[in-house]
């Protein structure tokens, strides 16, 4: 039969190596105890083989037989290690029936399993604390004093434990004692942690009363110190002190109604800023810690929460349970917080059990054996392809997005109580007679450390309490002005949320944008001073990326390239590496964004921040705008729909833009852009259309009657103009019909505005109403003008996007062939001299209308006409675009040499002007200063060159254009 040791080393080696410590003791000392325990006759009574049933008077024993001092703290500390491997083999054994018998949720069992081994492991430490204490400690010799503890109870790494005295006598004397008793658990037990009493007192063990208050009255301090005084539960000591600490101290940080709750109010403010720097974390993609990523987050928000409601319990499930009582309308949050508190602490105490007492694991595959020993524990199993540590993982990883999902509600609660009760607010009143600006930052002081001030800053949102903040900003003498940015910037520096959201908020408003000016100059002279800033402000962006995103917005090009220089300095770990990729990414974008994009950028990245996360992938980018797309049906308002089909468009435009930014070709671009924008206005005339049917008694047929057609820019299929030129025609004189169009029409002017787009209407001067009629257009096209070539210009270089094609040939043959291919030379005659006409008036004016890519001469309004007289040539439906050239080319041999340096102009200066409008200005007009950004996209080496281009290829399309003339007048006489 195996000796007692020798069984008890074979069922240790399933736990980690720190379990090796318990091993040796009983090793080392099990002998001796049994020898003392024989010799006093007291072996039957003390459990020795199995766990003991009543561990205290077990321990008694044990401590009264040994022979000196040295040997009752070997035996006593023996007896510990030894019930200690009893107790969580027995644990374990339980565990694993459990799951094996449980048809119920497991997280019951998990929970139950928890409460447990955390009741026996503090009776275990508690008995064996007193013992050491009685040992050590002459208490007739020493002060009051409790000793608390201020963790989980089922940590078994380490203690947290706080020790108040009375600070009466001999302080010294036992502060040596608890050293001494400290070193004893260090050697058969688990260590103290003295994180309380470090931060409080003179004496590195205990801190007294009067100790707390001199360090916690004048500032909050340490929330984190709070935290734990918040937790304490008492070990052994005077619960009389205890209760004192309690009134004196710890009730301090309840919400008080009618009271003084500063001290509330500060806790409130440190624990839920770092409830936030936690969740700003990104999430790792090679390691999991089981309290960053989950149960510090939890226990914060349960223990802030704690103190709004006045629950006392100490232990997390036990104040959850009672916050479900207090606080019923959350009781949903509370219960999902509660499946994944489990869940953490379950999976964490297993590991740290089996395998290492680290925080972190990295996931190698040595962590995924070990992380499967763990899933076979807790009733996972493998399934398929999906092995059970697998399993394990992912339920890790949904837990995480659930804390993400259910904290927000919780903290908005928290700002709520924070906004009716915080000292701050009756400056936030606009009746406030004080300075708002200088008494707030006073007030501030004592809360330094703190972290969290959204409710203050929703304050400055409303237009009354910022434009007071600013008059009483502005209102300071220079000396004092410049003391107090210095104080903003110091103070929030360590909590650059707040410090960004206060800069935005400011910068954003007009009125108060010279302060963010200030202040914004103040931290970018002062950013060493504050710490860590790339990867704070990675985090920031992490989870906020709109309002890092709106915050570069305000920035200029010399303050976003020092942003740029400060991202590319330092390496970090992988996950925050990427992270700051895309901060660098965005400052490129800002860099490199005309206002024209800019404005539209802002707009769908405010409204999906996420997005940024992939701003520099097109193919992610139109997987989310085919999914806006595909949920536009889904809408159960037109409102919404018509909403949805806006971000859509948006999400496109950025895409489609982004692709231009990074060197996509002129056919590419104009493609995908046509492609997208008649999707976005086909769309929308269904929409509308179904909600002036609503409107209706009875539907309204207009099928083979109504069709809109492109005209201008579209019509060419051209990116991104900046107004959107439509010709709506309908082949009817039913009053009624008419009606029921322009409503509909009037409705998608409405949205198309919305886009940053102005609807062009062509021929409604003439006509007074969106909708013309079929006729009306032939009557128009029929008037002997000279400048009649305009109007038919329009409607021979429409393309139709809503409509049939019984309609468009309707169209080709009512309109297009008997007004303008019919009357071709007529036409053509006009066309030619409109353009030797515009050239002899652009040369004698200013060089800036030279600079105009479309309008000025050989810009793309010559090529366009050139274009529009050799459709009615040879009387062509394809649009202006580069496929016409490849047509025309075909036909007429003798124009290919000048037809293809207009095809190669067309490209060139249709890019030129694509770049320009998204990298500097919607405008047709080429400053050549500001030309940098797009000759480093377009491959030019400075802008210089590619300004030359630009001249240069003006000048080849005037001459080519005047030589294509001459043929086509030539070809006229020869033809007779």
């Amino acid at each position: 039969m195996k000796d007692l040791v020798t069984s008890l080393k074979e069922k240790a080696s399933e736990f980690g190596n720190h379990y090796n410590k318990y091993i040796q003791a009983v090793s080392k000392h099990l002998n001796t105890l049994i020898q003392r325990l024989e010799e006093n006759k007291k072996r039957d009574a003390v459990h020795i083989l199995h766990p003991a049933y009543d561990f205290e008077a077990d321990l008694k024993i044990v401590a009264g037989v040994g022979r000196t001092t040295r040997e009752k703290l070997d035996l006593i500390g023996t007896f510990f290690a030894l019930q200690f491997l009893h107790f969580n083999h027995q644990a374990i054994d339980q565990l694993r029936m459990d799951m094996i018998e449980t048809d119920a949720d497991k997280l019951f069992v998990y929970r139950k399993f928890m409460r447990n081994v955390g009741d026996n492991f503090r009776r275990l430490i508690t008995h064996y604390i007193v013992k050491l204490l009685e040992i050590f400690l002459d208490t007739d010799r020493s002060p009051e004093f409790v000793i608390l503890s201020v963790g989980t109870k089922s940590d078994q790494d380490d203690i947290d434990v706080g020790i108040i005295d009375d600070c009466k006598k001999n302080r010294a004397r036992f502060n040596r004692a608890i050293a001494r008793i400290s070193q004893e658990m260090f050697r058969f037990a688990v260590s103290f942690h003295f994180h309380l009493s470090e931060h409080i007192g003179d004496h590195l063990y205990s801190a007294s009363i009067k100790e707390y208050k001199k360090v916690l009255t004048e500032e909050i301090s340490d929330y984190v110190i709070i935290n734990e005084m918040l937790s304490a539960a008492v070990i052994t000591g005077s619960k009389k002190l205890f209760e004192k600490y309690q009134k004196e101290i710890i009730n301090r940080y309840f919400f008080h109604p009618s009271a003084d709750n500063r001290y509330h109010e500060g806790y409130l403010r440190g624990i839920l800023g770092d409830v936030y720097q936690l969740l700003e974390k990104p999430i790792s993609s090679n390691s999991i810690n089981f309290k960053e990523d989950g149960l510090r987050i939890i226990k914060n928000i349960i223990c802030a929460q704690k103190t709004i409601f006045n629950i006392k319990e100490v232990n997390t499930w036990d104040i959850i349970e009672q916050l479900k009582k207090a606080n019923p309308r959350r009781k949903r949050e509370y219960n999902a917080l509660e499946r994944s508190l489990t869940f953490f602490e379950i999976f964490r105490y297993l590991y740290q059990l089996f395998v290492t007492q680290d925080e972190e694991i990295l996931l190698d595959d040595t962590a995924f054996e070990n992380i499967r020993r763990v899933a076979k524990i807790i009733g996972y199993q493998d399934f398929g392809t999906c092995r059970a540590e697998e399993h394990l993982l992912m339920h890790y990883y949904e837990h995480i997005q659930n804390i993400r999902n259910v904290i927000p509600v919780l903290i908005n609660d928290i700002t709520d109580h924070l906004t009716k009760h915080s000292i701050f607010s009756h400056i936030f009143d606009i009746r406030y007679r004080g300075n708002l600006a200088e008494d707030f930052i006073q007030k501030f002081r004592f809360f330094r450390g703190t972290s969290f001030w959204n409710d203050i800053l929703d304050n400055l949102r409303t237009n009354e309490l910022l434009e007071k903040f600013v008059r009483d900003f502005d209102s300071l003498p220079s000396e004092k002005r410049n003391f107090v940015i210095k104080e903003y910037i110091e103070w929030f520096k360590y909590n650059l949320y707040s410090l960004i959201n206060l800069l935005t908020i400011l910068g954003e408003n007009k009125k108060s944008f010279l302060i963010f000016k200030e202040l914004n100059e103040y931290l970018m002279k002062n950013i060493d001073e504050v710490p860590d800033f790339t990867r704070n402000i990675a985090y920031v962006f992490n989870r906020f990326p709109n309002l890092i995103n709106n915050y570069f917005s305000l920035n200029e090009e010399k303050e976003l390239k020092f942003y740029l220089q400060i991202f590319q300095k330092k390496i970090y770990e992988k996950d925050v590496d990427k992270i700051i990729g895309d901060l660098r990414n965005l400052i490129s974008m800002h860099l490199s964004s005309s206002v024209f994009f800019k404005r539209i950028f802002l707009r769908i990245l405010d409204k999906y921040p996420k997005l940024i996360n992939i701003i520099k992938v097109p193919e992610r980018l139109r997987e989310f705008a085919d999914g806006l797309y595909s949920d536009i049906d889904s809408m159960r308002t037109f409102k919404a729909r018509k909403e949805k089909l806006g971000d859509y468009y948006d999400c496109e435009f950025i895409r489609v833009g982004i692709k231009t930014l990074s060197g996509g070709t002129v056919e590419e671009i104009n493609s995908e852009f046509t492609q997208f924008s008649d999707r976005y206005i086909h769309t929308l005339f269904d929409i509308c259309r179904m909600e002036i049917d609503r409107q209706y008694t009875r539907r309204i047929i207009t099928d083979d009657l109504l069709a809109i057609f492109a005209a201008g820019g579209h019509a060419r299929e051209q990116a991104y103009d900046d107004d959107y030129d439509i010709i709506v025609l309908l082949n009817s004189d039913n009053p009624e019909m008419l009606d029921y169009c322009n409503k509909i029409i009037s409705k998608m002017n409405n949205e198309i505005i919305k886009r940053s787009t102005i609807p062009h209407h062509r021929f409604t001067d003439y006509f007074g109403r969106f909708v013309i009629l079929l006729d009306e257009v032939k009557k128009l096209l029929s008037e002997k003008r000279a400048d009649i070539f305009i109007e038919k210009s329009q409607i021979l270089g429409a393309r139709l996007i809503v409509g049939s094609h019984r309609f468009e040939e309707e169209f080709m043959k009512k309109i297009i062939k008997p007004h303008i291919f019919k009357m071709k030379r007529e036409y053509i005659n006009q066309m030619i001299e409109e353009i030797n006409s515009r050239h002899s008036v652009n040369e004698e004016k200013a060089s800036d209308i030279n600079n105009d890519i479309k309008e000025g001469p050989g810009g793309l309004r010559d090529i366009e006409m050139m274009m529009l007289i050799m459709k009615a040539e040879f009387e062509l439906k394809e649009p202006v675009n580069s496929k016409l050239f490849k047509i025309i080319i075909d036909k007429q041999k003798n124009l290919a040499a000048e037809l293809t340096k207009l095809a190669e102009a067309f490209s060139f200066l249709n890019h030129l002007r694509n770049v320009y409008r998204l990298t500097s200005a919607a405008s047709d007009t080429i400053i050549p200063e500001a030309l940098e950004t797009a000759a480093e996209i377009m491959g030019y080496k400075n802008q210089d060159l590619l300004y030359q281009e630009f001249k240069d290829t003006t000048k080849r399309v005037r001459n080519t254009i005047n030589l294509i003339i001459k043929k086509i007048k030539k070809g006229r006489r020869d033809a007779g």
